[in-house]
């Protein structure tokens, strides 16, 4: 729930849905959730508030995470204090016309990660390096000059958080179940790789670079056998 002047901030108006190609599809029923007919069906109203919704409780959550801000000032908390904001998950919001979680694609794994505090060395920097979950722990740990343990799978990325442009992993991993069929997704800067049930039941690959919105499936294309064959190597190491 969130208060109607975070609603007001965002007129249906500029609240614009996402083009996808005409008659699109996701090459498989199971790429999705089973609930995709019904935002199948969605009006471009429907898309509308859907976004604002989304847009007026992202506001509303920044808000409150301005309100802590200010109470750390307020404690003279804030010059000792690492601030660490994520989210549990990536969130579609009409790409691959889905309107929720629950994928491998880009939009369901690229999660919000926000890190503030002395630790970071220049503040607004974006960047680009790729890191999963199980490397936050190690990182804040490595921050605060805690020892780690050895049997850690994550790695620390500190190195990143004092300068954005250095490189981290070559890799990342994500899975999603359907009822009893596993999908395992590997991704590097150019390739998302994904197979279902051990490529029993399909597999997808995605040109990052030149296909954002991954719409285009590469993985019946024989000029990718070589791609494939590599990313396949990279899924089964994990």
């Amino acid at each position: 729930m969130a208060p109607k002047k975070y609603f007001d901030m965002y007129p249906l108006e500029v609240c614009d849905p996402i083009e996808l190609p005409e008659n699109y599809e996701t090459p498989y029923k199971h790429s999705l959730m089973n609930w995709a007919p019904v935002f199948q069906k969605f009006t471009d109203r429907d898309k509308r508030e859907f976004l604002r919704s989304y847009y007026a409780y992202t506001s509303f959550m920044d808000a409150q995470v301005g309100r802590i801000i200010t109470a750390l000032e307020e404690s003279g908390q804030l010059e000792n204090t690492l601030v660490v904001l994520f989210g549990d998950h990536g969130y579609h919001l009409g790409e691959n016309n889905w309107w929720n979680k629950v994928t491998v694609y880009e939009q369901g794994t690229r999660a919000p990660f926000i890190i503030a505090g002395n630790a970071v060395a220049k503040k607004g920097v974006k960047s680009e390096s790729m890191f999963e979950f199980i490397d936050i722990y190690p990182t804040i740990a490595d921050i605060m000059g805690l020892s780690l343990p050895d049997y850690l799978e994550g790695k620390s990325f500190a190195s990143v958080v004092e300068d954005g442009g250095k490189p981290f992993k070559d890799k990342v991993y994500a899975v999603t179940k359907r009822n009893d069929m596993m999908g395992r997704m590997v991704k590097n800067k150019k390739w998302r790789y994904i197979e279902w049930d051990h490529g029993k039941n399909g597999a997808e690959l995605y040109d990052e670079l030149n296909d954002p919105l991954e719409t285009n499936n590469l993985a019946a294309n024989t000029d990718y056998i070589k791609v494939i064959e590599g990313m396949k190597t990279l899924l089964a190491a994990k």
